[in-house]
């Protein structure tokens, strides 16, 4: 369901951001909803629209009488377009059989059996699956170096856009989205999505629906891109009225009463006719009912992305080139062909190509399985007398069966029709046959089928090699298509959806993910529409896949051109599809970084364990497990304390000389020289001459009772007489 109807809310409070006004909408809901949303202005908004839009020339409301007139011409105009895409389609579905023009009889007789190849849809599903499953890369260009980071959030904003959108996809009950995109724009030959702006839900503020391309058709404006789009679907009443809202009471009435019975039910089939250009929209059902009237949505564009593929015709080429089926000039010009006479051979689908041989190859199978089986009773010519045939009993009874025995009568004969085909032409057909299979599909080794086991690796490689070269415009195609999707999409957010951040009266910051956080930066960054005017909303999507068993080849080759200077270690990087080669470098080196200070024994018991226990005592909410926290942390700190000086590890283990390390005399019991020193003259300290310790005694060892001219004699308490 598409809601573009934002809830009542409250009005915020407390300052402004100067983004704070939309443009003036008109989304289906009265625009003074935003006023009350978001207060009074402090900054004028100006919208950012796409390049090419002058929002002084607008476009002039529509009629809608017009519109419906116009969508029908439309539709007729590709009318041609479709019949190849529902060929296309029924052919992958299996419901159209290669048949020869003159075995058609005999196959409606039920004569000929058909014979049913699965290789286009193998072909199909091959491709689909090798595509849907590349990893993008996301890379934002900028000019400065200062816009870095600012380049490296709307990168990671768009892949944040990404994700969600997969996410909704699949919750409405499809297969994942990259595999859906594949599939239409390979059958279709265009892959074409709608995006919206959705202030109901606050988390992606954007509604991403992916549509069938055989519903649109766009009308475009040259260098302007899309300036028009009409679709036209059949859904039920129910859907459509959860899509775009109910009709009027009058205009559900007069629908109602077209049916005869003045009654409608919720799965009533209706047929939906969207109208959408550059600043108006319009939705009705059926025979004009509208649901949504011609009003402004004021997008500056319209909300679609149309992308063709690279198959067939391009654009280009002027209608009625090369047709001459209908008769015509030897140039191939056409006298009065209309305009989409060759709309069918544009962008074609990915098996268009081999159709015809495909065809060729049931059409041959189906009649030799049709002899194969004549084989267990196979049609015989019997020669038969007059006599034999006036003889009554009619003609004899043949007993297929093992050895059966047939019993005819006298001028009777029966010998085999010739009908098998000469086994050389067959081979020869069928090998030109698989030729025009390996130069028009993919090689079946890329799927990892492989009849012969006497094929080299490296033969191996480069069959696979030349199927990716095949797949090379259908994965430039998809980037092209993602990228403009992402960058439509930033902008749409830029203009509108940014108003989600007041969803709840106040606002609040919209933060995506960082996708690879250093050790000390946040988690998260902030998108604002000052960052996306700073940088633009173009986002570039990078589609490479590199095989395993060329991964190393590729890295040898890298390293080597990078020594000898022909291969910068950044050309090497977008070799192997990384687009953002700064972010990869900032992250090898933090990561070498950490990796030489943790191969550090002491780094690690005097920093990281100590930093990992802090951190888990900051994160720990039990009492119990903060004060075990806190008790291994002082532990562990108090064990990683230097142990105190030894002195005898000082002098390499010998023992002081005689007089050195004994405590001087009068030194208080307890006390060692060196220890507790006490400065002489202290207020409460000890005299150093009361210890026994002369002049010029600093810190009670360099003096003492040890002096330059020997042992002082000791201090007597009475004086001793001289001779």
């Amino acid at each position: 369901m598409i809601d573009m109807m934002p809830p009542a809310m409250p009005m915020p409070q407390g300052p402004m951001t100067p983004f704070q006004a939309a443009p003036e909408l008109d989304l289906g809901f009265d625009p003074a909803l935003l006023e009350e949303l978001l207060g009074k202005r402090t900054k004028k908004f100006e919208p950012r629209y796409k390049p090419g839009f002058d929002p002084t020339r607008l476009p002039k409301k529509p009629d809608p009488e017009r519109i419906t007139a116009d969508a029908i011409a439309q539709e007729r105009r590709h009318v041609n377009r479709l019949a190849m895409q529902m060929e296309t389609a029924n052919r992958l579905r299996l419901h159209i059989k290669g048949v020869f023009e003159s075995d058609l009889e005999a196959r409606e007789l039920g004569d000929q059996d058909p014979w049913t190849s699965s290789e286009l849809v193998d072909d199909w599903n091959l491709l689909c699956s090798f595509g849907a499953n590349i990893d993008p890369f996301y890379t934002k260009s900028v000019r400065r170096r200062e816009d870095r980071i600012h380049g490296q959030t709307l990168e990671d904003f768009g892949r944040f856009l990404r994700e969600e959108a997969e996410s909704r996809w699949v919750d409405g009950g499809d297969m994942y989205l990259a595999m859906a995109e594949w599939k239409l724009l390979t059958v279709c030959g265009e892959v074409v999505s709608r995006n919206l702006p959705n202030l109901d839900d606050e988390g992606y503020p954007i509604s991403h629906k992916l549509v069938n391309p055989m519903t649109v058709y766009p009308v475009f404006g040259g260098e302007r891109g899309l300036i028009k789009l009409y679709r036209k679907y059949r859904t039920t009443y129910a859907d459509a009225v959860g899509d775009w809202g109910e009709p009027s009471k009058q205009d559900r009435a007069r629908w109602a009463n077209t049916r005869g019975n003045g009654r409608d039910t919720d799965d009533t089939m209706v047929t939906v006719t969207e109208y959408w250009d550059e600043w108006w929209r319009s939705i009705t059902i059926d025979d004009g009912i509208v649901l949504m009237e011609v009003k402004k949505h004021a997008l500056g564009e319209v909300p679609y992305v149309v992308q063709r593929g690279p198959g067939g015709e391009p654009w280009a080429m002027d209608a009625g080139l090369g047709d001459t089926s209908g008769g015509g000039d030897a140039d191939g010009w056409r006298e009065g062909l209309p305009d989409d006479a060759d709309m069918g051979y544009k962008s074609t689908s990915s098996i268009w190509s081999q159709r015809e041989r495909h065809d060729q190859t049931e059409a041959i199978a189906a009649r030799v399985l049709t002899q194969l089986k004549k084989n267990d009773a196979p049609p015989v010519v019997m020669t038969r007398s007059n006599e034999a045939a006036n003889a009554p009993g009619g003609l004899p009874e043949i007993d297929w069966r093992k050895g059966g025995i047939t019993e005819l009568l006298e001028g009777e004969a029966i010998s085999p029709m010739p009908t098998n085909t000469s086994a050389l032409d067959l081979q020869m057909l069928m090998g030109l046959l698989n030729t025009d299979r390996l130069t028009g599909g993919l090689p079946p080794q890329m799927g990892g089928a492989n009849q012969q086991s006497n094929v080299s690796g490296t033969a191996m490689s480069t069959i696979t090699e030349g199927g990716m070269d095949k797949t090379a415009g259908w994965i430039r195609t998809m980037e092209l298509y993602r990228s403009r999707v992402l960058t439509q999409q930033i902008r749409l957010w830029r203009n509108v959806g940014h108003l989600s951040r007041f969803s709840e009266g106040e606002e609040r910051p919209f933060l995506v993910a960082v996708s690879a956080p250093s050790g000390n930066s946040d988690l998260g960054r902030e998108v604002t529409p000052e960052l996306i005017d700073a940088i633009g909303p173009d986002v570039t999507v990078k589609l490479t896949r590199v095989r395993s068993a060329e991964m190393v080849p590729i890295l040898t080759a890298i390293q080597m051109g990078n020594q000898l200077g022909i291969i910068t270690k950044r050309r090497g990087a977008e070799m192997l599809g990384i687009g953002d080669y700064d972010r990869v470098q900032a992250e090898w080196q933090e990561e070498m970084a950490l990796s030489a200070t943790a191969e550090d024994e002491q780094f690690r018991k005097l920093v990281i364990i100590p930093m990992q226990l802090a951190r888990s005592l900051e994160e720990a909410t039990d009492p119990r497990e903060r004060a075990m926290y806190e008790v291994l942390l002082d532990k562990w700190m108090e064990i990683q304390q230097p142990p105190p000086p030894d002195p005898m590890a000082a002098m390499g283990g010998q023992p002081p000389p005689p007089g050195m390390g004994a405590p001087p005399p009068g030194m208080p019991p307890g006390m060692t020289p060196g220890a507790n020193p006490v400065t002489p003259g202290a207020s409460g300290g000890i005299s150093y001459a009361a210890l026994g310790q002369g002049p010029g005694s600093v810190s009670g060892q360099q003096g003492g009772p040890q002096g330059p001219t020997g042992p002082h004699p000791p201090m007597l308490p009475f004086e001793v007489a001289g001779p």
